[in-house]
């Protein structure tokens, strides 16, 4: 599996140079930081299904995009239970073998220079259950 990981700055041409790279790059993930959100819509891509952490919009600081030819192949699972808010995201990412789950990948995408982010995450790390 490959992942891109990309800070995007907020700009829609960025974001989408992002995701077009993505494509070109055979990626089946990427991690955006700081993409684009406009007033009234956010970025969207045809190849791409874009996950957004569930916050108020306009506080997004990350993105997980996964592309649509893979959601098939691949079970996807976000970790709101490991991390919650608008600069970080875990998402599970299982490999399937006969349509069960086989091995996964646990993807942590998160926005630095935000102290509560990072606070979470090495929670998560630290934790009594064993995450990451």
């Amino acid at each position: 599996m490959i992942v891109i990981q990309h800070n995007c700055n907020g700009t829609a041409v960025t974001t989408v140079a992002a995701l077009e790279a993505a494509i070109e790059r055979g990626a089946e993930v990427v991690c955006l930081q700081e993409p684009y959100i406009g007033k009234k819509h956010t970025i969207s891509h045809p190849g791409f299904q874009i996950r957004w952490p569930e916050c108020v919009e306009q506080d997004t600081r990350v993105a997980l995009a996964v592309r649509n030819d893979v959601l098939d192949s691949y079970v996807f699972e976000e970790r709101t239970d490991l991390v919650d808010g608008p600069h970080v995201q875990c998402l599970d990412i299982w490999e399937t073998r006969h349509r069960r789950k086989a091995r996964r990948t646990r993807l942590i995408n998160i926005c630095c220079g935000h102290t509560t982010s990072t606070v979470r995450l090495e929670l998560c790390r630290f934790g009594t259950s064993g995450f990451l």
